[in-house]
């Protein structure tokens, strides 16, 4: 799991020199409103759509986080995925229509390798990729 965290404490310890750079951990189960953006609901299943900026202990600056909760209202069952951005501008609904386009071109080029063989070659040269790309073509 992601372990994502606010922006900055809110409420920094006085006694300390160094401000703190982490605030409080991301609880996936209970996202603060504040974080609120959109909910919608169809089918029986609720999705809420949660952004903010919080920051991730392996990169050096704060991200753009969108955490959408998806809950089945009659069984109460929960998933969230969660997608991110280093654009801190992007807003919410940009952020998933560029992950939902990126997923369909990584979906189409795993069929389009199926489809011609290619998951069966390991080449990394230009002749022999290219060789590859041929023989898949050409061979019935």
């Amino acid at each position: 799991m992601i372990q994502l965290y606010t922006y900055r404490s809110e409420n920094p310890d006085p006694t300390r020199k160094s401000r703190r750079k982490y605030g409080e951990k991301i609880n996936y189960s209970f996202i603060p409103e504040r974080f609120l953006k959109e909910t919608k609901i169809e089918d029986d299943i609720r999705t809420d759509i949660y952004q903010a900026k919080l920051l991730h202990k392996e990169y050096c600056q704060a991200l753009n986080v969108v955490i959408l909760v998806r809950t089945n209202i009659k069984t109460l069952t929960r998933t969230h995925a969660v997608l991110f951005s280093t654009d801190l501008d992007l807003s919410h609904n940009k952020l998933i229509d560029y992950y939902s386009l990126r997923f369909q071109i990584e979906f189409n080029y795993r069929d389009a390798k199926q489809f011609w063989g290619l998951e069966d070659f390991m080449n990394v040269g230009k002749t022999a990729v290219t060789n590859a790309a041929n023989k898949s073509v050409f061979h019935g």
